[in-house]
């Protein structure tokens, strides 16, 4: 769990499986660790489960309140002036019904699955984030924030995801700068202590690397005497061409 996770663990605080007492009561023994986890998981579920919901709806509400503001706006007194479709007249009527037989339907399956992509998304992008997922103020702030600044169709998981991050970033950008402070003091002062730990034994910060004098037998020593004039030469000229060969490959 990260520091944003802890964050708002803080602000949710803990709460007990559902049900615990009255298992326990009913049976006159308390429950297991195995029964206490499993009921733990259960609520935490159904309450992360809920809160998704409840998120998602919010953001359905305010979408229709604002197509319909806009809708209202552009029919307005300012808004411009067009021919009005008398709908008593049966060949307006004729026409309307077929444009909604037509439309209607291509819209709502759209809706449906821009909205299941939404929901899959939102699965995803949760899965690390049990703490949001359990804070329903703030689940609810994300999305009305990626309401606000989405850029992607909703057609593709992807675009989604990425909005959803930018989302997170606002709302938690106190929080996220925080931790990227915190994360650079902590290598700060892991670099620090390695320093002096190498100082205190004496140690510097590079090594020079040691000669190794190849394993040879009798008879590949002489040779190697002979043809490069020392063992020292011609234990160079290999490790030279083993270097070529290396980059090569």
């Amino acid at each position: 769990m990260d520091d944003i996770e802890k964050a708002i663990n803080g602000q949710t605080g803990a709460t007990g499986p559902a049900g615990a007492s009255g298992a326990s009561g009913a049976t006159g023994a308390a429950p297991t660790e195995e029964e206490v986890r499993r009921q733990q998981a259960l609520a935490d579920l159904s309450v992360i489960e809920a809160n998704k919901k409840a998120a998602l709806a919010d953001l359905q509400k305010a979408r229709l309140e604002k197509r319909q503001l806009k809708k209202e706006s552009q029919s307005g007194p300012s808004g411009p002036v067009e021919k009005v479709i008398d709908e008593a007249d049966p060949d307006a009527q004729a026409w309307l019904k077929k444009i909604h037989q037509t439309v209607s339907p291509v819209q709502d399956e759209l809706d449906k699955e821009k909205a299941e992509i939404r929901q899959f998304s939102l699965d995803e992008f949760l899965a690390d984030k049990p703490s949001l997922a359990k804070n329903p103020d703030k689940l609810k702030e994300v999305l009305s924030v990626y309401d606000k600044i989405k850029t992607a169709s909703e057609r593709t998981t992807q675009g989604v995801l990425l909005d959803l991050r930018k989302a997170y970033a606002a709302v938690f950008q106190d929080e996220l700068l925080e931790a990227d402070r915190q994360n650079r003091v902590e290598g700060v002062r892991r670099d620090a202590a390695f320093s002096e730990a190498g100082i205190s034994r004496g140690s510097t910060a590079y090594s020079s690397p040691k000669e190794t004098r190849p394993k040879l037998t009798a008879e590949e020593e002489k040779l190697a005497v002979r043809w490069y004039g020392s063992i020292e030469a011609y234990a160079k000229v290999k490790a030279e061409q083993d270097k070529k060969l290396e980059e090569a490959v």
